[in-house]
């Protein structure tokens, strides 16, 4: 029976006898054959001894038949066994498939946390960086201001608001047309006086 399964890997379904002879039984044969090939296998015997039952708990098996039962009850098993064994077949397929979804999942969550880290760094220094920005530029003495390619005031520091006499707030919703001040121009988003 091992040899055979072996040699013909086109057999669907095995139907294995528990006494087979001196040799081996069937419960190792099926056994031996399950460690090498996933098939469905039912056990047809004509002996109803519990301790045959026990052997049979750690096999996957598809049924235990009595040989006395018929052939309507024999086709009903092999038809039973062959489409647990086919929906077997395909959770199990679904089961891989979810596993490496599952492990592309967690490589992808582990890629966003390292992006995240990544991105809480770079804020840290950017405020840190706007920071000496705004402390540098709050500290000149010489007037300065930004403003955008329409002439729209972007920000300003503290000598150019009190040159102009006008807040930043109030700068922010002006054009530096607004000013009036004769001899300036805009060049490149900058005042040039």
């Amino acid at each position: 029976a091992v040899e055979t399964v072996e040699k013909f890997p086109e057999i669907d379904i095995i139907l294995m006898d528990i006494v087979l002879g001196n040799a081996m039984d069937g419960v190792t044969a099926a056994g031996i054959i399950l460690e090498h090939r996933n098939i469905p296998l039912l056990f047809l015997s004509g002996y109803a001894d519990p301790d045959i039952a026990h052997r049979t708990e750690n096999i996957m098996i598809y049924g235990f038949i009595h040989k006395q039962s018929g052939s309507g009850v024999l086709l009903a098993s092999i038809t039973r066994a062959l489409r647990l064994h086919d929906s077997f077949m395909r959770a199990r397929a679904l089961h891989e498939e979810l596993e490496a979804v599952y492990e592309e999942m967690q490589s992808a969550m582990e890629e966003l946390e390292s992006t995240n880290q990544e991105l809480i760094e770079t804020q840290k220094d950017l405020v840190e960086s706007e920071s000496k920005y705004r402390r540098l530029h709050e500290s000149m003495s010489e007037a300065y201001a930004m403003v955008d390619l329409t002439g729209r005031f972007m920000e300003s520091n503290r000598a150019f608001q009190e040159m102009v006499q006008y807040s930043g707030e109030e700068l922010l919703k002006m054009n530096f047309r607004e000013l009036n001040a004769p001899g300036w121009e805009l060049k490149e988003g900058r005042i040039i006086n």
